[in-house]
């Protein structure tokens, strides 16, 4: 089985994702090279999109160079930040992706995945590291405006005096949630911490207790299906995993 994702830039989720693939896919291995999805077993391959909206361009690219190179590829996942775009601007962009596959037939699946707000988002649904008592001076007007170990992350907006946006005030309330509360540092050059099974464990049951990150669970529920279509294809094939 093979599987392409692009993702929105070369950041913090681009540096994630192969520790999160290999505690749910273990037995997919991670290619840099078209031509290595050609061969027998389980790959996967990410590369970035230049950004938003760079990612348009690179859709289009990474379809046409495909067909050319004639790669069997059985899923291509598009991933980016629906940041404050609001719901009508994310349907024109995944119309514009749908086009591009469609435009150039291709044969296998397609699928598009939009982080509400960014992908930090995602990582203040670890309820273990949220700060329980001591708060920092840096951290308590963030702790006041929203409690996300309690609340919905991705229903968090920002105060109304600040100016930057909303997965900006994310990030930064990331960055202050985890110096307070398990003394670690977070970048999207240098995440850390996010990479480590404990804390994608967390983020998994979150989403089995409660109906929280919504964009979360719907990214984990297409991985189960991989997983489970993998193993039936290597069932099929006489492959034995141990």
């Amino acid at each position: 089985m093979n599987l392409y994702f692009l993702t929105e830039d070369s950041k913090s989720f681009r540096k994630v994702l192969p520790k999160w693939l290999s505690y749910i896919l273990p037995h997919f291995h991670e290619e840099s090279s078209f031509d290595s999805l050609k061969s027998p077993g389980n790959h996967y391959m990410i590369q970035d999109g230049k950004g938003y909206p760079g990612i348009r361009n690179r859709v289009a690219e990474t379809v046409e160079t495909l067909a050319a190179k004639n790669v069997p590829l059985d899923q291509f996942i598009v991933c980016w930040d629906g940041d404050a775009r609001g719901g009508g601007h994310i349907r024109e962009d995944k119309a514009t992706f749908s086009a591009l596959f469609e435009r150039n037939a291709v044969n296998y699946p397609y699928r598009f995945f939009v982080m509400r707000h960014c992908f930090e988002t995602w990582l203040l649904g670890n309820r273990a590291v949220y700060p329980r008592d001591g708060l920092s001076e840096a951290f308590a007007p963030y702790a006041a405006f929203y409690d996300v170990s309690a609340d919905d992350p991705e229903k968090m907006l920002r105060p109304k005096d600040y100016t930057a946006s909303v997965s900006q005030y994310h990030y930064h309330y990331l960055q202050e949630m985890l110096r307070n509360s398990i003394h670690k540092n977070y970048s999207k050059g240098s995440p850390g911490v996010a990479k480590e099974k404990a804390y994608w464990d967390e983020l998994c049951q979150r989403t089995r207790q409660t109906p929280d990150l919504r964009s979360f669970a719907d990214f984990l529920d297409f991985l189960r299906e991989c997983r489970i279509q993998s193993y039936e294809g290597d069932a099929r094939d006489g492959t034995v995993h141990q």
